[in-house]
């Protein structure tokens, strides 16, 4: 969901282990915009639904979901020799969120696991300096891409931050 340049997003990963028993994570985000998101041109665009200035600059709201019903995959890469453990997926997270469409978008999420907390915060305020060594405490990168639908006619990347906790086995 995004209202101006903001965007919060959240939801379950479903992750199967090697023997392909899914377990469920639960994740929640948020972030800014890169740049002002691409709309598609006037005629082909979704009537506005209009908020007030002191909520959003441009008064616009944008939102798309899914259920687990709808078409989805994904990948996990480990940064670990070790087999990954579900407490690696667990914590803060950095993640990318980009989509578009127009009322059925797709999409690509992208997480870093595992990173140790403490170092975030350092890397918040000096990235430069902080990059190589909080990405070298990361497990594991996930990479989900899938289909939604709501209230989007364009597209748009948002960087964020978040966190992931441990539901347990996952039973449809």
């Amino acid at each position: 969901m995004g209202v101006g340049p903001i965007s919060l997003s959240g939801g379950m990963l479903v992750l199967d282990d090697p023997s392909q028993q899914p377990f469920k994570f639960k994740y929640a985000a948020a972030g800014f915009g890169l740049g002002a998101g691409l709309r598609l041109p006037a005629r082909l665009r979704l009537p506005e639904i209009k908020l007030p200035r002191f909520i959003s600059k441009d008064g616009t709201i944008a939102g798309v979901g899914s259920t687990s019903d709808f078409i989805s995959k994904g990948v996990v890469y480990r940064f670990k020799e070790r087999e990954l453990e579900a407490t690696d997926f667990v914590g803060l997270t950095l993640c990318l969120d980009a989509g578009g469409g127009v009322l059925v978008a797709g999409g690509l999420t992208l997480f870093v696991t595992g990173l140790t907390q403490w170092m975030i915060v350092g890397w918040l305020f000096n990235p430069v300096l902080f990059t190589n060594v909080l990405f070298s405490t990361a497990s594991a990168l996930v990479l989900m891409a899938g289909v939604s639908e709501g209230l989007v006619d364009g597209i748009n990347a948002t960087p964020m931050i978040g966190s992931i906790s441990y539901e347990g086995p996952y039973q449809k």
